[in-house]
């Protein structure tokens, strides 16, 4: 019914819109291009191609302009006493306005003082005190977090940001069977309120994570296998149910679900990545160099993939190809003391001693920069 609404309110918009633009009047121009701005920098946020909200209140900065123009343009055609009253208004407004804002930007201290402000001037949703709640559990604010996640819960007790986060404040306070008990409640009601939330699957995700702190690895395993048919598409579930397969019963095990994901999702670097790690675990090196290769084009600002290379060429002997996917790594990331150091391992393995020291060098003079960029804040 509110989306219904708003769908009237938008052709209601659209159409004061059409007849500013249409009647005719010195203030003509100014309402055509008014709403010309409004519609070109409102569309690309309008959900025409998905976003990752509905619309973000930031977003409509730019579109306002337009409309603020159209309405100075329909202000032009006013009689001169209501113009001159509109402008007076305009000005109050202005201010009001400004004063007001000057007050709220104090809410930005903090993502703490923005939330419990925002709630306390009475924008109470659940996201915001979620959000809230997320920042009391990371403080270690265990009985606040609790405490408003519980409200959220009054509002709506199926929202399953809530319960996973209730769950997990619950279990930090050593209150571990109502903890489960609430993620297993969440993961058999995920099914049917999927459709209405997001990532419903963190339930399952926590619920497993938890069985495997307490040992049980087989219930665990039970809960990812149940969760993975009713969310097939999620790295995390699959990540973590290989993660415990080869923990428990070595890398063979854990290659069936990393394959079929990485399979289904080629673009995938966290999954290519995974599937490289098993292979050369398995001693399979073509194929985990060929894989490893593989997720270093995917994602061209990591390492990580470089570095695995660089070890398996080490392992084999084979110092030059070593050296040259290091030297890759330090390229992509010129900055980090770690890489520097691992490329001057390679060359001093290599017999390459002098290069090796000037190498190890751009260590001691990242770390000065690092300290006066301190001392200098």
């Amino acid at each position: 019914m509110a989306s219904e609404y708003l769908s009237i309110a938008g052709l209601g918009v659209l159409a004061v819109f059409v007849a500013g633009a249409f009647k005719k009047g010195q203030g003509r121009t100014v309402r055509i291009f008014g709403a010309s701005w409004f519609f070109l920098s409102y569309l690309p946020i309008s959900n025409i191609m998905e976003l990752n909200a509905t619309v973000a209140e930031h977003w409509l900065y730019l579109p306002s302009v337009g409309f603020l123009l159209f309405l100075a343009g329909c202000v032009l055609d006013l009689p001169v006493r209501y113009r001159q009253g509109s402008v007076a208004f305009a000005c109050l407004a202005v201010v009001g306005l400004s004063a007001r804002s000057a007050f709220r930007s104090s809410d930005w201290m903090d993502e703490q003082t923005f939330y419990e402000r925002t709630l306390a001037a009475g924008g109470t949703t659940v996201r915001v005190a979620v959000n809230l709640a997320q920042i009391y559990a990371r403080k270690g604010e265990a009985a606040k977090a609790e405490r408003t996640y519980r409200q959220v819960l009054t509002l709506t007790p199926d929202y399953p940001f809530a319960r996973n986060g209730l769950a997990q404040v619950l279990y930090q306070q050593g209150k571990k069977e109502e903890a489960q008990a609430l993620l297993g409640d969440t993961t058999a009601a995920a099914s049917e309120i999927k459709n209405d939330y997001p990532r419903t699957w963190l339930a399952a995700l926590s619920l497993a994570r938890v069985q495997n702190d307490q040992r049980d690895v087989s219930a665990a395993l039970e809960t990812l296998a149940r969760a993975r048919l009713d969310y097939p598409g999620a790295w995390e579930i699959i990540s973590f149910q290989s993660e415990l397969l080869r923990e428990n019963e070595g890398p063979a095990a854990a290659l069936g679900p990393i394959e079929d994901f990485e399979q289904k999702n080629w673009w995938h670097f966290r999954a290519t990545l995974a599937l490289g790690r098993l292979y050369a675990e398995q001693g399979d090196a073509s194929r985990a160099e060929m894989t490893l290769r593989k997720a270093s084009r995917l994602d061209v600002y990591d390492v990580e993939a470089l570095n695995l290379i660089a070890f398996l060429h080490l392992n084999q002997n084979r110092l030059a190809d070593a050296c040259q996917a290091q030297r890759r790594a330090v390229a992509r990331q010129p900055d980090q003391p770690r890489q520097y150091l691992m490329l001057a391992d390679i060359l001093k393995k290599m017999g390459r001693t002098e290069e090796a020291n000037e190498t190890a060098a751009q260590v001691t003079r990242l770390k000065g920069v690092a300290e006066a960029h301190l001392a200098a804040n």
